[in-house]
Parts: C-alpha cells; structure tokens; sequence
C-alpha cells in the first residue's frame, strides 16, 4: 500500500470466500431507460435484495453510470455476497459476536472512498492467473483501477472511477458492490475497530456501562480514564 494515501481495509470472512475489502461511495443517480425485469418477478431475491434495491437496479426510475448488463452482473454478485455474508454473520453470532454495535451515522466525508483497499488470500495474491482475474473484475465491473499493493498484507488499493473527489458523490451509487455496502458494518467485527478521522459513525462496546461501572469505582485520573473510554470504545 503506498504510504501517504488513506485506505480503508476490512475483512469478510466466510464459508464460500475470505476477502478483505474497502470503500463507501456517495451517492448520485439520474434518469434511466425502460426496465427489463419487472419487481414482482424478482419476489424470489427478497431475503437477499429488497424490492427497492431492485427498482433502483432495472427500473426507469433510476439509473447509474453502469450499463444494463453490467448492473445484471453486480446484482448476481450482490445476491451471492449477501448470502455469504448472511451465513458468515450467522455462524459468528453463534460464537457470540460482534462485541461492538454501529453508533451514529453517515456524514458523507468520503473518506473511505479515497482509496478502496481489498486482502486477498496469499495464494490468490501470488498467483499470477488468480491476480489477473481479481484486478480485472474490480477494474471491469467494479470501476476499481489499480493503484499499488502490499505483499505483507496481500492486499491491492485501487482509486475508485465512480467517486467524484471534489463533489464526494458517486456517480453509481445504487448499483454500488456489496463491500460498499456493508462498510463499515464489518468492522465492528473486529478485535479493535479503527474509523477514519472525519468519519461520524463509531463503535461502542456491548458492554460498555459495566466496564464504565467498573473504571467509576477505581482512582484512575481523568486522563486514564478518558483514554481507556477510547481504547476499550467505552462511549456511549
């Protein structure tokens, strides 16, 4: 990863992949051409896509920069990632996660959309074929261009074609990839969740009154007590 540029990087774990991924774009749509399949048709995808995600991906209503076929080809995707992504949350809650739940919400900052940054298994990273295939998905059907890599992380970071830097909107914002999605939703699965600086949204601890309980009854300073409430993401 090149030092200097902001990347988001988190994981997604489950039965059928273990990726680790980034990005959140804005948002922004425009006048569409006539819907190819009707809502009601698509009944079927409603545990995995709502009927408004439909409307939004086939429909004249709306429409995004990508094509027809190609928002035929992230909806597939999209099914198939929440559906591995159901089964994975599924599976972790029986192990009793996330210790975190998601505060706050979205204050459009874009930061995470400076510099999307996808792990990859160290097989299919080394592998030339493998590599090939994942850079040109994301470049052809996810408008991520490839910027750099790290070979400790085994992960790529890419520059994102649909966000606009200076508007922070994106210009397909409905047919957007499933890690778009779930960001940063995800992070709360992990053993420290880290945000980026402007971002409004955070993590707070399950538990936070009892730890918060339990610092009130020591002779902590204020000081230890306010980086303690940071560390251990105590605020409520």
């Amino acid at each position: 990863m090149q030092k200097g540029v902001e990347a988001c990087i988190f994981t997604q774990t489950g039965p059928l992949t273990t990726i680790q991924y980034g990005s959140r774009p804005g948002r922004a749509i425009e006048a569409c051409a006539s819907p190819i399949i009707p809502t009601r048709r698509l009944a079927i995808f409603r545990p995995v896509v709502n009927n408004e995600f439909v409307a939004q991906l086939f429909h004249r209503e709306v429409c995004v920069r990508d094509g027809r076929l190609l928002r035929v080809i992230k909806f597939v995707a999209l099914c198939r990632f929440r559906i591995d992504l159901a089964v994975t949350r599924f599976i972790l809650k029986l192990r009793g996660e996330p210790h975190y739940r998601l505060t706050g919400s979205c204050n459009g900052c874009g930061a995470c959309c400076e510099a999307p940054t996808i792990r990859v298994h160290p097989l299919l990273f080394n592998l030339k074929p493998c590599r090939d295939v994942i850079l040109a998905w994301h470049l052809h059907v996810n408008g991520f261009e490839y910027v750099s890599e790290d070979k400790e992380t085994f992960s790529f970071t890419f520059r994102c074609s649909h966000y606009d830097r200076e508007t922070k909107q994106c210009d397909s914002y409905d047919s957007r990839p499933g890690m778009c999605r779930d960001y940063p939703r995800n992070l709360i699965y992990g053993v420290n969740p880290q945000f980026f600086p402007d971002c409004s949204l955070k993590a707070t601890a399950k538990n936070a009154a009892s730890f918060i309980q339990a610092l009130d009854s020591t002779d902590l300073t204020p000081e230890q007590r306010e980086k303690l409430h940071k560390e251990l993401h105590l605020d409520v």
